[in-house]
């Protein structure tokens, strides 16, 4: 039997963590050991896993960093202590359900990498699911359970993940993966602890340039919180200075790997990156706009990274399309208005409005998500 290793890092995830255990402690036939690394949690999240591990989850380690160091450093320390063959990252306020047979089917079939689509859901301060939307990351609906993806598709996701980052987002997170440590080890493959954002992204693309088999699940697999844990990194990236520098690095990696496959003139790497860029620095700002406008240090982040959007004019470069968030393309084109984008107020109020007509639509059409 293929043997797992679950790697969860938690701070202050007392709320969340419960239901995650018990998602993932009840795989015993595939997980050989759930592994916790806590980052100094100043809540109960310790004495909760100590109590489900006492009752739930015998194989469940429980390791603590001596002092705050984020979830890539936790991480970073869960590989190293972990003894099975493959790696499983999960996040302390999202949950699992695995096929069993379906994945150790395609272990044995040698793959290096699987991956599969996942669920966005939202859930009232009760605990109840409030909303479940499926994230398809852009994959065509197959009726094949597993299927294997070329290098010449790879390179095409790759080339549309850089125009449209928010749908064809596959190889965006490192959670609900599983992973070969002998590649991850072999290669001596970390995450970046000095990264504020894409660290899972870097942490992918440096592993997938290992891999020779790439295996797709037909049906996600994991469930990804929107609103559980107000600590989670991505909910706050985004608010520091290097996220132009953090962008242009990812952005150079993938370039990297599409031009292994495809070729690209200058004009069309140009485009590729400009418009990843202008994506990711969009949601970054719409996300620095819930910020208090008090916030002194927020504003000037906010208006660093506006400047930086005018200066290289990415308004100009972004690659419109039906299937990208119709938020940020609004969000773009009042970036492109350089007489209302010098009040810094307005910004925020026509963000907070664009934001709340958006989520009405939503609901008018039936979507919750």
């Amino acid at each position: 039997m293929f043997q797992l290793s679950v790697i969860i890092p938690t701070w202050n995830s007392e709320k969340t963590i419960e239901r995650c255990l018990a998602s993932v402690c009840s795989y015993t036939n595939i997980v050989s050991e759930v592994i916790i690394v806590d980052d100094c949690s100043t809540d109960k999240t310790v004495q909760k896993v100590k109590a489900f591990a006492e009752i739930g989850c015998p194989k469940l380690i429980i390791l603590k960093n001596e002092a705050r160091e984020g979830p890539s450093y936790s991480r970073n320390v869960g590989i190293k202590n972990s003894k099975s063959p493959y790696i499983m990252f999960v996040d302390s306020d999202d949950y699992i359900y695995l096929d069993v047979d379906l994945i150790v089917e395609s272990l044995r079939n040698g793959t290096d990498y699987l991956a599969s689509s996942h669920y966005q859901i939202h859930t009232k301060s009760s605990g109840e699911i409030n909303s479940r939307r499926l994230n398809d990351c852009g994959l065509e609906v197959s009726k094949v359970k597993t299927h294997s993806m070329t290098s010449k598709c790879f390179s095409e996701y790759l080339s549309n993940y850089l125009k449209m980052p928010r749908k064809y987002c596959l190889f965006e997170h490192c959670w609900g993966k599983i992973y070969k440590k002998e590649v991850i080890t072999k290669n001596n493959i970390i995450f970046n602890t000095h990264m504020f954002q894409l660290e899972d992204v870097l942490f992918n693309l440096e592993y997938l340039k290992y891999c020779s088999s790439i295996q797709i699940l037909a049906f996600p697999t994991y469930y990804h919180s929107q609103n559980d844990n107000p600590n989670r990194l991505s909910v706050i990236a985004g608010i520091d200075l290097r996220t132009v520098k953090d962008c242009v690095l990812i952005s150079n990696k993938c370039l990297a790997l599409i031009k292994k496959s495809q070729r690209l003139d200058k004009l069309s790497m140009e485009i590729l990156q400009k418009s990843f860029l202008a994506s990711k620095i969009s949601s970054y700002i719409i996300r620095l706009s819930k910020i208090s406008i008090d916030d002194v240090v927020a504003r000037k982040r906010s208006v660093a990274l506006i400047s930086y959007y005018r200066s290289e004019r990415l308004y100009k470069n972004f690659i419109k399309a039906s299937d990208e968030s119709i938020l940020i393309q609004l969000i773009i084109r009042y970036l492109g208005n350089i007489y209302l984008i010098r009040n810094y107020s307005k910004l925020r109020t026509y963000i907070n409005k664009v934001r709340i007509n958006f989520k009405l639509i939503n609901l008018q059409n039936g979507n919750n998500g």
